[in-house]
């Protein structure tokens, strides 16, 4: 689109159908609108000021005029499906029916009669004229095939397609008429012949439908023999699968063939009376469906009222210009419509009569072959034996519309082959062939013959796409014309559907014929089953319409086609494939005293008995007739194989479409349906005609052929020129743009419409084709100039040339002289260069030795100055022998630098290990400062660590020392109370002694009755331990056992504080004996460890430590001994000394005693327990010792320094 933000557009969308309004009836005004969402506009009507929203993809540019139509629609500024079907629109509006999309045809059917469009005088403006040279029509397409055939000599098609009730059948007819009116009035009988065909085969084989009232239910494919001279020489007529069904039982609102309603309209009194002749309702296979005449005032007059139906009585007839069944009539059977009122009871007796008096039968002969049918045993019995075999009401049935079937399908074939003889036939050398068969159908309700219809157009439309579509664009790449390629719909995988052996839809059906049992819904589930997962293919439940989701699967299928998704039933489908007919009542027909009926069904038996060598018509082997099985023939097979032989003549003709459109389904005049008619132009593939076209060239010649087509009015000069040459030289004549034509490698295409434009410009009188011939030639001689003047201009560009040419050769040989000279004194010149690059190199030297180390510089100047003599020598030698041949300096140059490569070597590598000696030194240096600065850091960072951990201990100890005096303070306050209590609890006591003895005493005084009460003494508390736990009575080793193995925390701790007091007992108790039988005494720890508990301090009760606290200390032996980290002095007293002590928890875990005499002793709980300190940490009070704490490391140092192993503490070892 362009850039104005407002663009004429065309709705083309479907509106549902409850509105009213038609989306073309108006050429809207759109406007893109703030807040609307990129994939959608608003449409504002000029007048209706209705608002619609579309997709952004339903938009489309239009032309600038929007009243303005063209012929052509290849010939719009915007070709899109918007401005095409606006087109027709406008024409269609003014009563122009016709349109051309390049050379295709589009017609669209005006449902009335159009003044002087098919009038000879018409016919005559058209004869001869180029398409596009007159207004779109039909006559044009004939014309242009007639032509066709001339020039190219070869036979030609027009193939005219459309849905049902789209003018086909009219479109057929006028292109018969206008072959024949202009090519056939010399052969006199031949042209009234070949266009009455149309009305007797309209009678027989079309009927009234819902979409169409003349609707072709067979399809014909009617050729037109053109002799030597171009004139009519004959005609041909073929058909294709006639609607037999259709005879038997129609729809409501349709009607059986036109044929019997003409004879019901337009038999007189005599003929009425010979055939028993009645109303429509008064026969079975009338009476199912409409039983209206068409028909106008005049004829419906005339049509008795004993005729006429009930409902014709009442709603008069229907009216149709193109059928009147009164003035169609022609003299014809009634047979048939006795049939259909032979039904199995007494009633059907005056049916029957007539019958079997029309078909020239005995009455009982003909009764018999309905309700009965004749069997021979297969084996067994006398030979020959007939058995006949009753019928059922329904099989009698069948076998009765069987037979119709067979006498009227029988009956049409014969009329066909009448009509091929009735033509005279003369020598034909090509013909002009016109398909008209039944279009694209959908209804409600589906059966075989729209399977076998919509089969036949999916074929069509192939044949479309492959001969427009496909084979023009290889064409195009064939003959380098580099058109755009335009994407396309391929139905082949649909026709593969149907085709594919074995599992096609038709094979598939033939197959469930030749069961024993076959059965529709057998036949239905197996397509399913085969072709579960195909596109083209699905289930009825999966259609848009609720008619047929009703549908279960087994009765039907649906199938995706070209023109849209077509639901089917296949309840019918074997029946009307098979047509079975049982040998019985052939054989009957065959002895009918009616020559006529008994020619139909005898002709049929002898090829069926074998003769003409026993083939069918389609050359396959015919089956012989029994008297057991009905005779079954495949509707489908034939007809699939006459769509082969249809579409192999369609392939070996050119080929013309003619797309007929259907304006609206109430077949109403005047009323153009946007949206269906789209539908349908989408199908026929006129959209992507259209987007081929824009760019293609549909008209195209071969060079050879324009040439001899125009020969005879050239010159004998310009005949004597080459085809391609002549081609150009004419179109440059002609003055015709570049852009209407381009030259492909062997034909020249032209622009839609431009071809025409051509051969009018050739089709001139004679003054103008003489002007056009001075114009060639002129254009020849300007031509033959140019090149005379491109030769002098070559021969004085080769003049200067060769000038040019000599002026370089001298600059060449002056440089070859000097090249040659160079090359002699090459080896002087580059050793002399040699030898001065080396000095230039030897005085860079001086300044490499500056680098070296002063204790070098004496030695490498000596050598260097020795060098720099030796090249001054060189190159005073290489001056001197200048012009000798020998080069002995080369030799001296080469070794002189080979001295000095190795010379700058060994000065560098000098230099290297200069540089490197002084990096190491430098580094060296650098690495002793850092080491002596890092280590005084270390030390510093240790000394500051080591203070902080100490002003840590020291905090804490003083908090602990704080602490202690505030527990001191509260359990001098509660002995104090618990002193005063005492006090009284002995005055109590005191007091109740006395009074025990003051009682005692009046007790034992004389002759006193006074008895004593014993008190009973004041008990005092008792102290139960805050353990849960008694292990009073515990063993050690069970001590020892649970504090190693036991997880009970409690129960550890509780073993722990047993096991710690019964040891203290006994070091009381061996501290005791010591002291009084050897007066010798161990310390276990220090004299200042155990100076509190001697001394009677008490603790706060209830303090306990925590068991995964690690505490460190050391305590010397002696107050006066002087210890420092290291080993105490050697002059120290025999009593002085160290102890250390790890307390984990609340109890010592390792311990240490270092004496200066003696080796030192490491102790380890729970294997030196007697030997270690017994006391707890609260005992020992060494947390309140100033000093005492020491660091984790400082005790690690030196348990490990003397040989102590290492220690898990008692936490680690629970986990």
């Amino acid at each position: 689109m362009s850039e104005n933000p407002r663009y004429l557009i065309h709705q083309i969308f479907s509106l549902s159908s409850q509105h009213s309004f038609d989306p073309l009836s108006k050429i809207h005004l759109f406007e893109r609108k703030a807040g609307n969402t990129p994939n959608q506009f608003e449409n504002t009507e000029r007048e209706e000021k209705r608002q619609v929203t579309a997709r952004y993809d339903e938009v489309f540019p239009a032309e600038e005029n929007q009243r303005k139509d063209v012929d052509d629609n290849c010939g719009l500024m915007y070709l899109n499906e918007g401005t095409l079907l606006h087109n027709c629109k406008l024409r269609y509006n003014r009563k122009q029916i016709y349109t051309y999309v390049a050379n295709i045809l589009i017609s669209i059917n005006p449902y009335e009669n159009i003044p002087n469009l098919y009038s000879s005088n018409t016919i005559r403006s058209y004869q001869g004229k180029s398409l596009g040279t007159m207004p779109p029509h039909i006559f044009a397409i004939a014309d242009k095939a007639y032509r066709d055939m001339k020039r190219l000599h070869e036979s030609q098609s027009v193939i005219v397609s459309g849905e049902s009730g789209a003018g086909k059948t009219e479109s057929q007819k006028c292109i018969l008429r206008y072959l024949c009116e202009s090519w056939g009035t010399t052969a006199g009988p031949i042209e009234q012949r070949i266009l009455e065909t149309n009305p007797i085969l309209e009678a027989f084989g079309n009927a009234k439908t819902l979409r169409n009232n003349n609707s072709s239910r067979f399809g014909k494919f009617v050729e037109i023999h053109f002799g030597p001279k171009y004139t009519v020489a004959g005609g041909y007529v073929s058909h294709y699968l006639l609607e037999k069904s259709r005879l038997c039982h129609q729809q409501p609102g349709e009607r059986n063939y036109h044929v019997f309603y003409q004879i019901l309209a337009g038999a007189d009194e005599r003929l009425a009376q010979l055939l028993k002749i009645g109303s429509p309702d008064n026969f079975h296979y009338l009476r199912s469906g409409c039983t209206q005449f068409f028909g106008n005032n005049s004829s419906t007059s005339k049509i008795p009222a004993g005729r006429k139906s009930k409902l014709c009585l009442a709603n008069t007839v229907v009216s149709d210009p193109m059928v009147d069944d009164y003035t169609d009539f022609q003299r014809l059977s009634k047979a048939l419509l006795s049939i259909g009122g032979c039904v199995v009871n007494s009633g059907a007796q005056v049916s029957m009569k007539i019958a079997a008096e029309l078909l020239g039968l005995e009455e009982n002969e003909l009764k018999r072959g309905l309700i009965s049918r004749m069997m021979q045993p297969v084996q067994g019995g006398v030979k020959g034996t007939m058995i006949l075999v009753p019928l059922k009401a329904h099989e009698a049935a069948a076998a009765r519309d069987a037979l119709a079937k067979a006498i009227y399908s029988r009956l049409f074939d014969q009329i066909v082959a009448t009509i091929n003889k009735c033509i005279p036939f003369g020598d034909s050398i090509n013909y002009i062939g016109v398909l008209d068969i039944a279009g694209f159908e959908f209804f409600t309700i589906n059966s075989f013959e729209q399977f076998c219809i919509n089969y036949c157009n999916e074929k069509l439309q192939q044949f479309f796409n492959d001969r427009i579509l496909k084979q023009e664009q290889e064409l195009y790449a064939k003959e380098g014309l580099n058109v755009p390629r335009i994407e396309y719909t391929d139905n082949q995988d649909c026709i593969d559907l149907f085709e594919d052996k074995t599992m096609g839809l038709l094979d598939m059906l033939d197959e469930e014929a030749r069961l024993p049992r076959p059965s529709p819904k057998h036949f239905t589930d197996e397509v399913h089953k085969q072709h579960k997962n195909h596109f083209r293919l699905e289930t009825p439940r999966k259609s848009k319409l609720r008619e047929h989701r009703d549908i279960r699967d087994d009765e039907g299928f649906m199938i995706r086609h070209y023109a849209g998704a077509v639901c089917y039933q296949t309840s019918l489908f074997l029946e009307k494939n098979n047509d079975a007919l049982h040998a019985s009542l052939e054989m009957l027909m065959e002895t009918s005293m009616n020559s006529f009926i008994k020619s139909l069904f005898t002709q049929k038996s002898e090829i069926s008995n074998g003769n003409s060598n026993g083939y069918s018509f389609n050359g396959s082997k015919a089956p012989k007739t029994t008297m057991n099985k009905l005779n079954v023939a495949s509707v489908s097979n034939k007809f699939r194989s006459q769509l082969d032989v249809l579409l192999k003549k369609l392939r070996n003709t050119g080929t013309h479409f003619v797309r007929c459109i259907k304006p609206n389904s109430d077949m109403a005049p005047g009323k153009f349906e946007g949206a269906q008619i789209l539908s349908q132009l989408k199908c026929a593939g006129m959209t992507s005609v259209l987007k081929l076209m824009q760019k293609g060239y549909p008209s195209r010649t071969m060079f050879a052929d324009l040439y001899e087509m125009y020969k005879a009015l050239l010159p004998p000069k310009l005949a004597r020129l080459d085809p391609r040459l002549f081609c150009k030289c004419l179109f440059y004549a002609l003055g015709l743009n570049d852009h209407d034509y381009k030259f492909g490698m062997t034909k020249v295409f032209f622009r839609p419409g431009k071809f025409a434009e051509f051969d009018r410009l050739m089709k001139q009188d004679k003054e103008s084709m003489k002007q056009l011939i001075d114009k060639v030639q002129s254009w020849l001689y300007k031509m033959r100039w140019k090149k005379a003047q491109y030769g002098a201009w070559s021969v004085i560009k080769l003049k200067n040339k060769i000038i040019y040419r000599m002026e370089n050769l001298k600059k060449i040989q002056s440089a070859v002289r000097g090249h040659l000279t160079r090359k002699r004194y090459a080896p002087k010149i580059a050793t002399y260069h040699k030898a001065k690059f080396l000095q230039k190199r030897f005085l860079e030297l001086p300044k490499i030795i500056e680098k070296l180390h002063d204790s070098n510089k004496p030695m490498w100047s000596k050598k260097i100055n020795d060098f720099g003599i030796n090249i001054q020598n060189l190159i005073m030698l290489i001056k001197k022998n200048l012009h000798s041949s020998k080069n002995e300096e080369a030799l001296l140059c080469a070794r002189f630098e080979i001295e000095l490569d190795n010379l700058l070597k060994q000065l560098k590598t000098q230099i290297a290990t200069d540089e490197k000696r002084k990096l190491q030194e430098m580094e060296a240096k650098i690495r002793a400062e850092k080491e002596r600065e890092e280590a005084e850091r270390r030390e510093r960072e240790e000394q500051d660590r080591l203070k902080e951990e100490r002003r840590h201990l020291e905090l804490k100890r003083q908090q602990e020392e704080e602490q202690y005096r505030k527990q001191q303070a509260k359990i001098e306050e509660e002995q104090k109370r618990m002193q005063v209590i005492q006090i009284q609890k002995e005055k109590q006591l005191e007091q109740e002694r006395l009074d025990t003895e003051l009682a005692k005493r009046l007790v034992v005084e004389k002759n006193s009755n006074a008895q004593m009460v014993e008190n009973s003494p004041v008990s005092r508390p008792i102290d139960k331990s805050k353990s849960r736990y008694d292990l009073s009575s515990w063993k050690y080793a069970d001590l020892r056992d649970t504090i190693n193995t036991s997880n009970d925390i409690e129960l550890l701790e509780a073993c722990r504080q047993e096991f710690h007091r019964r040891l203290k007992q006994y070091q009381d108790w061996k501290a005791k004996n010591e002291n009084t039988q050897q007066n010798t005494h161990q310390q276990r720890a220090p004299d200042s460890v155990y100076t509190h508990t001697q001394n009677g301090a008490t603790h706060a009760n209830g303090s306990t430590v925590s068991n995964t606290i690690q505490r460190y200390f050391k305590v010397p032996f002696s107050s006066t001994a002087d210890f420092f980290s290291g080993y105490p002095i050697i002059s120290t007293p025999q009593n002085c000394g160290l102890w250390y002590a790890h307390f984990d928890g609340n109890y010592v875990a390792r311990q240490m005693e270092i004496h200066p005499n003696k080796a030192p002793i490491l102790l380890v709980a729970g294997k030196d327990d007697e030997k270690m300190c017994e006391l707890s940490l609260e005992e020992t009070q060494l947390t309140r010792k100033k000093g005492a704490e020491i660091l984790s490391n400082e005790f690690e140092a030196m348990w490990y320094r003397w040989g102590g192993g290492p220690y898990v503490s008692r936490s680690r070892r629970r986990m």
